[in-house]
């Protein structure tokens, strides 16, 4: 991910293992991947509780809210 966010490091490996919040900066040629494929992947990761897209090409930007 381009920007991972945890609520409580536990320790070293907290912070690539727990994310709470997800940020994937999208170029045109990487939005499929960063909508569907790498969604899916990060919704096994437990402590996960929202995946956001940014648009680098245009102005937009997707939440995903593992709880909505």
């Amino acid at each position: 991910p381009d920007i991972s966010v945890v609520s409580k490091i536990q320790d070293r490996d907290s912070c690539f293992d727990h994310p709470c919040l997800i940020v994937e900066i999208a170029s045109c040629a990487a939005e499929r991947i960063d909508r569907w494929e790498k969604w899916l992947a990060y919704q096994d990761l437990a402590n996960l509780t929202e995946y956001v897209i940014v648009s680098q090409d245009r102005v937009q930007v997707e939440a995903y809210d593992r709880n909505s």
